[in-house]
């Protein structure tokens, strides 16, 4: 984990930067926060996410945060903070993305519906946090909510990205199973899977 004093100064960048949010509470008549009160708020949440609570309050941290930072990145294309902020996104990405992922396979585990759920889930992840930990598995698990409502197209599409991005991950023999059981389908390589 970080120190807490580049999460203070990350928060102060943040919100020097983030000027047009002000702007905008103050459209929608709501108090301006000070950059004092942003900074012992955003204090707060770094102490709860510190200390492994999952709760509510830390889950709504962790979006206000990922919004904000993703608002600097939009603002300001060409900053030179641009690194830093997105490196400083992948913790944040990493606990949205695990979150994410277990309310998608507590929707996958349920006897009766919830695929629907899962899959607007998985593809938030793969939109959101392109580089979350687990994506092989996420990849596997949006296929099979595709299987379940037969739908085999964006089935292979996912499980030939699993393959072709994750070669060395154990679900991609999966993935090769599951694809010897509804069919390769037309094979169109990896190139199109490349960054």
């Amino acid at each position: 984990m970080r120190p807490r004093y580049q999460y203070a100064i990350l928060v102060f960048i943040t919100t020097v930067l983030c000027s047009g949010l002000k702007a905008q509470s103050q459209e929608n008549n709501e108090p301006a926060e000070t950059i004092d009160e942003s900074l012992i708020r955003i204090e707060r949440q770094i102490d709860l996410w510190q200390s492994g609570q999952f709760d509510r309050d830390r889950q709504l941290g962790e979006i206000r945060a990922w919004e904000r930072l993703k608002a600097i990145l939009k603002s300001d294309p060409d900053d030179s903070l641009r690194t830093r902020v997105a490196r400083d996104m992948l913790p944040l990405g990493e606990f949205l993305g695990e979150h994410d992922l277990a309310i998608a396979e507590f929707y996958l585990g349920q006897e009766h519906g919830g695929v629907r759920g899962a899959r607007s889930r998985l593809e938030h992840i793969v939109q959101e946090f392109p580089r979350y930990s687990k994506m092989d598995r996420v990849l596997l698990r949006l296929a099979e909510t595709y299987v379940r409502e037969d739908n085999p197209d964006p089935a292979r599409n996912n499980l030939s990205k699993l393959i072709c991005k994750y070669p060395a991950s154990d679900y991609s023999t999966r993935a090769f199973d599951r694809l010897n059981q509804i069919g390769f389908g037309s094979w169109e390589g990896c190139d199109k899977y490349k960054e």
